[in-house]
């Protein structure tokens, strides 16, 4: 007889997490019809909600597994034996055409709101949708979320017109508020009459067509709340059919084109749609970077538009080479009271001259600018005009790419920075890093806007104290030579004058084969062999003179 040792487990003495992530492994059909009424536990795990709000009944993986047990025979255990425990509280199917007579024809779902319809042939998703079935019912008075793949050509309705399966659902949902459609060969609206794909509550869809055509047949006013729309176009091409491409799309929020296929009419098409679902404006709160870019310019009125659609916007960034059309005529005064970074380095002088001119734009917390240095030197004629002070005064930190030679006037002009320059918080006309920890030297600003430097003999006052500066190794040697060629000609000094490194600090500094440098304490400062006499470069062969 056999009998357990200590180290047999049965799966029953596992805990409930190793349990749940076995099931997870199983596909939907043969966890409800292998576990479900084995024991409590596994009813409980099996038939929780979190398993069954949606449940996946397609037999694709029933067949990849060659089961010998009938497929009517699943399906006839799981309607009887499963789905009356759960059916209201299933949320969502997926099933297709061998399913479905088992699932929808025998019982009723109160929660369902979205279905999933795979691999169905037309003709056989009709035979569904006519007559008095549980399908037509739950697109009727239910389903809000409908996914539909078809996958046989187009069909034809007894009376020889061809059958557009879109539209027929269309008409037959009357609650459907999220469309995705798929059938293998490509639909086309180009013969329906205009009233034929209606819809007064879909306002998402994704769908696949055959010409550019097709799309603005459906944005021609018939889906009347559609905001999201995600298009897939086999062919964009110029047409002689009469479908306004004019009318704004107040309601069209999100627009998702793709086409495969090369196209001559991007222009012609293409961008006429995108003018119609332009910002319509709106209130967002959250915003607090935007970045805007386009080819036509952007006007006045534009801005104040966003002024008041991101009321929180604190940094903003343009990108718009066209020159503004009725900048002349323009007397809105526009206000973005939270805006503190603004980029304009690859804009329009316009721009230039629409935020930085407080007659046009009030901008009381702007303290960052990014702006190239021709448009800003013109707008501010030299920094000179009183229109752009008032805004660049205010600036503490400017970021100029290109190099450029400061005017006398520039830094009272830009007044903060040159209160920081004052307290050696910033540092023009060399890097303050630089200008610290390598130089060794103290950035004084005089009262004519010029800077000058002189040595520090302190060393431990510098901002960079104690810092290290990544640098490769060659590049290392190389600086550790040039500093020694300074130090032994007193031209620089390092840390403090070269005097001062041997009477103070009473060191040595060595020279090694490698290129670097190291010193060591001298205890007697007239032993030093440096001692009133210039220190001469050693020759080595790793060395350059």
């Amino acid at each position: 007889m056999y009998t357990l040792n200590n180290n047999d487990i049965n799966i029953l003495d596992l805990p409930d997490e190793i349990l749940l992530r076995i099931l997870n492994k199983l596909h939907t059909i043969e966890m409800l019809y292998s576990l479900v009424n084995v024991n409590q536990r596994f009813d409980r795990l099996v038939l929780d909600r979190f398993y069954i709000h949606h449940l996946d009944l397609t037999i694709k993986p029933l067949l990849y597994h060659n089961s010998s047990v009938n497929n009517q025979k699943i399906f006839d255990g799981i309607c009887t034996q499963v789905l009356p425990r759960i059916h209201h509280k299933i949320n969502k199917f997926t099933i297709e055409p061998l399913s479905m007579k088992y699932i929808l024809d025998t019982i009723d779902y109160s929660q369902l709101n979205s279905l999933s319809l795979v691999n169905f042939q037309s003709e056989t998703l009709l035979q569904h949708l006519t007559g008095d079935t549980i399908l037509l019912r739950l697109l009727n008075n239910q389903i809000t979320h409908l996914t539909i793949d078809i996958t046989d050509k187009i069909s034809e309705i007894p009376d020889g017109n061809q059958l557009n399966m879109f539209a027929l659902i269309l008409s037959i949902s009357k609650c459907l508020i999220d469309l995705t459609f798929t059938q293998r060969t490509k639909i086309s609206f180009s013969n329906l009459p205009s009233t034929t794909c209606v819809s007064s509550t879909l306002t998402k869809s994704n769908i696949t067509v055959n010409t550019f055509d097709d799309c603005l047949y459906l944005l021609d006013g018939c889906l009347q709340h559609l905001s999201i729309l995600i298009i897939h176009i086999i062919e964009i091409s110029d047409s002689s059919l009469n479908i306004d491409n004019t009318k704004n799309l107040p309601k069209l929020k999100c627009l998702s084109l793709t086409s495969y296929w090369y196209t001559y009419f991007y222009n012609n098409r293409i961008v006429p749609l995108l003018r119609r679902i332009g910002f319509q404006g709106g209130m967002f709160n959250k915003v607090r970077w935007l970045v805007m870019l386009d080819i036509r310019p952007f006007e006045n009125e534009f801005f104040q538009v966003i002024s008041h659609s991101f009321p929180l916007l604190q940094r903003l960034s343009i990108t718009n080479l066209q020159s503004q059309k009725n900048k002349q005529n323009s007397s809105t005064f526009i206000t973005f009271a939270h805006l503190f970074e603004l980029d304009l380095k690859r804009t329009h002088i316009d721009y230039v001259v629409q935020f930085l001119f407080d007659k046009n734009t009030s901008l009381p917390r702007l303290t960052h600018l990014t702006i190239r240095y021709e448009p800003l030197a013109t707008v501010t004629q030299g920094f000179t005009n009183d229109a752009a002070h008032l805004t660049c005064a205010k600036i503490k930190r400017l970021v100029i790419q290109e190099p450029f030679v400061r005017p006398e006037k520039f830094l009272s002009y830009f007044s903060s920075l040159y209160r920081l320059l004052s307290s050696n918080l910033v540092n023009i006309g060399s890097s303050y890093s630089r200008s610290l920890s390598i130089h060794r030297s103290t950035t004084h600003l005089k009262h004519d806007g010029t800077i000058s430097s002189k040595p520090r003999h302190d060393f431990k006052d510098s901002l960079y104290f104690g810092r290290k500066v990544k640098m490769s190794k060659e590049k290392r040697r190389k600086k550790n030579v040039e500093r020694y060629r300074l130090l032994s000609s007193n031209l620089v000094n390092i840390g403090s004058s070269y005097s001062r490194s041997l009477s103070i600090h009473r060191s040595t500094t060595h020279l090694k084969h490698d290129g670097t440098i190291s010193s060591k304490p001298r205890h007697d400062f007239k032993d030093s062999p440096y001692f009133g006499r210039k220190a001469q470069m050693p020759k080595h062969k790793n060395v350059e003179s």
